[in-house]
């Protein structure tokens, strides 16, 4: 094993509690800034965490870095980021799913950190196919354009947190929450597991586009919630429910409120959300 090899890996190993003491510092010092978090911190802790490899490279004899070896290598050292959680809300046809799919292919280029993807939608539909009195009822609900009822949104994503986070995942969740009172039921889902601010993603689409992509989608996908009728349904619920729960987040001191315009092309949306949470 020659010494920049053995450098790599000693380093992976001796960092492991560094990395944990620079997450704690990191995440009281942005509690109290004012700039950005996302970025300010990004820089923060790629700064502490390469002058502790240097540091590593010195007591094994090494020069100030192996060759080849740069700031940008450091996901190669430490194989994780600290999990962050991501909210994708927005109009039916806003791109949710789509944006939440690209920002999920990011996260894995940045580092090995895992993904845990709620989209709340496509659990139901799974779901629906049960033979329960309740998934029947659901799936009737679903399919004439009405919301689900909070105790059943909360359930779903419940279930999943509690089968497979284990900590150390970032959460993306597409789709949900929608009604204000399942909005408020999700917030204490991040300082229960300890996250920094969640990061709300807004996508903000008008009613005649998004009703012009559902047009599209339902023709290849035949979803009976896609209907004319239930699409009518849907714009109405997304007004009285949905908009009062996106006004109470943009207030929410306790998340990173992201308007994005969702009109654009994907790339271009794509490339705005991942820029100002910091990924590029």
């Amino acid at each position: 094993m020659t010494k920049s090899t053995a450098w790599f890996s000693h380093a992976a190993e001796k960092l492991q509690h560094t990395r944990d003491q620079i997450d704690v510092s990191m995440n009281r010092r942005i509690e109290t800034s004012h700039r950005g978090p996302h970025g300010l911190k990004t820089r923060r802790y790629n700064s502490a965490l390469y002058s502790a490899l240097l540091h590593e490279a010195s007591s094994l004899g090494l020069r100030a870095s192996p060759p080849g070896f740069r700031k940008s290598s450091l996901a190669a050292i430490i194989p994780r980021m600290q999990p962050q959680s991501f909210v994708f809300m927005g109009r039916y046809g806003a791109g949710k799913g789509t944006q939440a799919a690209l920002l999920i292919e990011r996260l894995k280029k940045r580092d090995s950190t895992p993904v845990i993807h709620i989209e709340t939608g496509a659990e139901f539909r799974k779901f629906f196919q049960g033979e329960t009195y309740t998934a029947k009822l659901s799936k009737s609900i679903i399919e004439q354009g009405y919301l689900m009822p909070e105790f059943m949104c909360v359930y779903i994503w419940g279930s999943i947190l509690e089968g497979k986070f284990t900590g150390k995942e970032h959460l993306v969740f597409d789709g949900t929450p929608r009604k204000l009172l399942e909005a408020k039921m999700l917030q204490g889902v991040f300082p229960f597991y300890s996250f920094p601010k969640p990061w709300l993603i807004y996508l903000d689409v008008e009613h005649e586009e998004s009703a012009k992509r559902i047009s599209l989608r339902s023709a290849n996908s035949g979803r009976k919630d896609d209907g004319a009728e239930a699409l009518e349904k849907r714009r109405k619920a997304y007004e009285e429910d949905i908009v009062p729960t996106i006004e109470w987040y943009k207030t929410n001191p306790d998340v990173n409120f992201l308007d994005i315009d969702g009109e654009r092309p994907i790339e271009e949306v794509h490339a705005e959300i991942v820029k100002k949470i910091g990924l590029e």
